[in-house]
């Protein structure tokens, strides 16, 4: 700030300058990172401006160094739009001593400068998440990087896009969403994918590419299928979508093989839990049925925990005081606790399918059940709902599919149960490694839509 360079050292803006600039580095583990250098007035605001445009990010960090003008930072972004925005309010000085004099109080007013661009952010709607803490302490490095990271969480997904293969079943209207009031309220879109397109997809596949993804999976999990055809048809399923993927750019889906797009299609008459496994287990995370809500609560699980397994919340054993959750056989290998199993379907869908579908038990510890879904009353009417809890010990069954024991952190498990049913998810949920209410509240807060946590 130009009004206090008189009565500061001369080398003042070379040092906030290489302050600023590790702090930047440091947050280089988490992704790209632009360092605008100090924005000490309108000409550097406006030179700013145009590389932000050119860099255009997925999060915007502001680090004020002092007190200063904060319409030279509002300057450098207004045109760039909101984008999730982390503050951070660090400080060097550890206590105020004797030899703290005026011209300290303007070296050490990050707290102000801080207020000063958060006060110009929230008159325009823009809401940021702060962090405070002292340079050079472990805990400040941490939350500083969870919290640059959640916003990068909800920078991608405001720029998501998730496949729509196959309708949802007839009757499924609580599994879907209004497309245009989505990318309204959130910015991702929902991509329908025509079944021809998916059909060319599977029949063209390459040979290549199935045989070193067979190669690959058999390598690397168990594979328990006899029929070598029925396992070659359903690797042939997990390349064909992850080419439409490919081409589409998709962050994930749902792929409802239920019908025209899988079991019911006489040039294809598989189950997709294979394929649907496959691109979760990679990142891409993809439901059944249709359910384009739950693959956006999957995406945030598997973001933010490291996996989601897509299921239900089915049955309550009161004894231990938990709730079983399966699926019909997709899951997300990473939550393994042991090496999966690709396995013949059979029956294990519901009814006796064709295809492949994995079997594994997730790793016991730490878990939040989560879901999304429009809700009108919500602040840009969407939720996000987050079930802290943990996966117990699984009693023996005769399940051959993915499942899990989930005890909620707030119990009796019908009461919990209760306020989560009473929340108003869909009946499919992503469960995922971790406590993670606090990082979802902060995505739903970066995109100004509702939260509960149950």
């Amino acid at each position: 700030m130009p009004f206090f360079d008189t009565v500061m050292p001369g080398n003042f803006r070379a040092v906030k300058r290489d302050w600023g600039a590790d702090r930047a580095g440091g947050l280089g583990t988490i992704g790209k990172v632009y360092y605008s250098g100090l924005i000490d007035g309108f000409e550097s605001a406006r030179r700013v401006a145009q590389e932000l445009a050119g860099f255009d990010p997925h999060v915007l960090v502001f680090m004020p160094t002092m007190a200063a003008p904060a319409g030279y930072q509002w300057e450098a972004v207004r045109a760039l739009g909101h984008r999730p925005t982390v503050i951070l309010n660090l400080h060097d000085l550890e206590r105020v001593g004797q030899d703290y004099v005026s011209q300290s109080i303007v070296a050490h007013s990050a707290n102000v400068g801080c207020m000063m661009i958060n006060n110009v952010l929230r008159r325009y709607g823009w809401p940021a998440v702060v962090i405070t803490g002292r340079v050079g302490e472990s805990s400040t490095a941490a939350r500083v990087r969870s919290a640059v990271h959640t916003a990068a969480v909800a920078g991608r997904l405001r720029r998501g896009r998730f496949g729509i293969l196959g309708a949802p079943i007839e009757g499924y209207i609580n599994v879907t969403c209004d497309a245009a009031e989505l990318r309204s309220a959130v910015g991702c879109e929902l991509i329908d994918i025509p079944v021809q397109e998916w059909l060319d997809s599977y029949a063209n596949a390459a040979p290549a590419d199935i045989a070193e993804l067979q190669a690959r999976l058999c390598r690397d999990y168990e594979v328990n299928v006899t029929d070598s055809e029925e396992l070659a048809a359903s690797v042939r399923l997990c390349v064909a979508l992850e080419q439409i993927t490919q081409r589409h750019e998709l962050d994930g889906g749902t792929l409802n093989c239920r019908h025209e797009f899988g079991v019911e299609q006489p040039r294809i008459g598989l189950i997709g839990c294979l394929a649907n496994s496959y691109l979760t287990t990679a990142g891409l995370p993809f439901t059944c049925t249709g359910d384009t809500i739950t693959a956006i609560a999957m995406y945030l699980g598997k973001q933010l925990g490291g996996n989601a397994l897509y299921c239900e919340l089915d049955t309550i054993d009161y004894a231990r005081g938990t709730v079983l959750c399966a699926n019909t056989g997709e899951g997300d290998f990473c939550q393994a606790a042991h090496r999966p199993c690709i396995r013949t379907s059979g029956k294990e869908s519901g009814r006796i399918s064709r295809g492949c579908s994995v079997f594994y038990t997730p790793k016991a510890g730490p878990a939040t059940a989560i879901a999304f879904t429009p809700r009108p009353e919500a602040k840009g009417g969407h939720a996000i709902l987050a079930a802290q809890g943990e996966l117990t010990d699984i009693p023996p069954t005769s399940l051959q599919m993915p499942h899990a024991m989930f005890r909620f952190e707030n119990g009796p498990v019908e009461a919990a149960l209760s306020r989560w049913i009473a929340a108003g998810p869909t009946h499919h949920v992503s469960l995922s490694s971790g406590a993670l209410a606090a990082p979802l509240s902060e995505v739903a807060h970066h995109l100004s839509i509702g939260f509960e946590s149950i």
